[in-house]
């Protein structure tokens, strides 16, 4: 389907901002939706790699933020929470597959937050 101007200029800005010009036309634009999608509940830098799932059907992306720092890792939520002595709260943020590039309105990816606050 094609893209509008608008979503093509964005999306031509995400790419060469972030190095990812060999890709094809879809692979990028899940990176550039993941990132949308994490970047506005997350605003530390980070690779739209390590949040991508590849092959996982249903998700494109999924982002894991404890006390504020995004983790990949178990250890890592240990390490915080022995630092911390606490886990304040721990986010999931999901970017579904099935958005398309479009020139609807509603292309933009919607993110499906679940807040847990452990105590």
């Amino acid at each position: 389907m094609p893209m509008d101007r608008i979503t093509a200029g964005l999306l031509a800005e995400f790419t060469q901002q972030f190095e990812l010009i060999n890709l094809d036309e879809s692979k990028r634009f899940e990176h550039f939706a993941c990132y949308l999608t994490v970047h506005s509940h997350h605003s530390p830098t980070f690779s739209t790699a390590d949040i991508l799932t590849g092959a996982a059907i249903g998700i494109d992306g999924i982002a894991i933020i404890v006390n504020g720092t995004m983790v990949k890792e178990v250890e890592e939520v240990i390490d915080i929470a022995e630092d911390s002595d606490y886990l304040d709260c721990c986010s999931f943020l999901f970017k579904p597959t099935g958005e398309s590039i479009s020139t609807e309105a509603n292309w933009v990816p919607s993110p499906l937050p679940l807040k847990i606050f452990l105590t």
